[in-house]
């Protein structure tokens, strides 16, 4: 439920989650504006947007639900969520992570996030089959390129797979992976 007072509103949820705090989330750039009938979402990030709802409820469920998984803490908590399967027998279980961003490869050719590829600084530029010891999912995989880098390959990230070779995979975040 939102409370306006002039045109500037406090937002609290039906179930006690205070919307105010998850806006301090996005850094103190975020504000709630009454716009007639509906509610607009201003935020500053990437050179400022802003989006109107119709409902405020709808607001108030959309703050609540997209901002509860920033409590995880990111890179500096990995460890505590993503472990071992104990399922690759001989292969060696390598954390591995998820990547869409950049041009050019190590191999000289241009960067498709597509392509069932991969970077690692622990492997020679080639191909091998991975798999992913909870969905069962195996893919043969060239590496092309050299990553990962910094907070990822700090944490332990011994690879990482352009978005198709993820797919392939089953990947849906990162996650231990059985390799050569």
């Amino acid at each position: 439920m939102l409370n306006s007072g002039a045109s500037r509103l406090t937002a609290h949820h039906p179930r006690g989650h205070d919307i105010g705090r998850k806006l301090a989330l996005l850094g103190g750039k975020a504000s709630l504006l009454r716009h007639g009938q509906s509610v607009r979402l201003t935020h500053n990030e990437g050179g400022g947007h802003a989006t109107d709802f119709d409902s405020p409820n709808m607001l108030a469920a959309l703050l609540v639900s997209a901002s509860d998984p920033a409590d995880a803490g990111g890179w500096a908590t990995v460890h505590r969520y993503v472990h071992k399967s104990g399922k690759c027998g001989a292969a060696r279980e390598v954390l591995a992570a998820q990547y869409s961003i950049g041009t050019k490869t190590a191999s000289g050719e241009s960067f498709n996030w597509h392509d069932l590829t991969a970077a690692s600084h622990e492997y020679v530029l080639g191909t091998i089959t991975a798999m992913n010891p909870t969905s069962g999912r195996s893919c043969t995989v060239r590496i092309n390129d050299r990553g990962p880098y910094g907070m990822a390959r700090q944490m332990g990230v011994k690879i990482d797979f352009a978005i198709g070779a993820a797919r392939c995979l089953g990947m849906h975040s990162t996650q231990y992976i059985c390799a050569p």
